[in-house]
């Protein structure tokens, strides 16, 4: 027969054991913040070198990896908005530079602007003569017959 204290010495190195993998899930997370790797149940598990089963069935294992998981998804949520508000913020500052630039040389081509700028205002708007055919290449399909 069993003694009576071989039930209480089995649970306790159950709770010894679910503490130890408990361990390891925090260490997991720790790790994969640092690598800013995927957070999922499943790379935890992988990690941890603990089943999945056990993350979910294990109420305080459960709470770690939802925290992390939730606490990830805002993280990546608030550097993709940041990273819109910087692309944003560019995009912005181009076309008022682009806009400021054409006011700046409409307001100078008229007719008190300097030759140079006349010219240049001039040349934009005037249709250029089509491109000379380049005879010295007979391969090229614009040559006369």
């Amino acid at each position: 027969m069993t003694s009576p204290t071989a039930p209480a010495a089995a649970i306790a190195a159950r709770r010894r054991q679910t503490e130890r993998k408990l361990a390891d899930v925090q260490t997991a997370i720790a790790q994969l913040r640092r690598e800013s790797g995927q957070l999922t149940i499943t790379t935890i598990a992988r990690r941890a070198a603990v089943s999945s089963t056990f993350l979910y069935e294990n109420p305080e294992a459960r709470a770690l990896c939802q925290n992390a998981v939730a606490a990830t998804h805002a993280r990546r949520a608030q550097c993709s908005a940041d990273d819109h508000d910087r692309i944003e913020a560019t995009w912005r500052e181009r076309a008022l530079n682009a806009e400021e630039g054409l006011t700046r040389r409409t307001r100078r081509s008229g007719p008190n602007a300097p030759a140079s700028e006349r010219s240049w205002a001039s040349s934009a708007t005037r249709r250029r003569p089509p491109a000379a055919v380049n005879r010295s290449r007979p391969w090229s399909s614009k040559t006369p017959p």
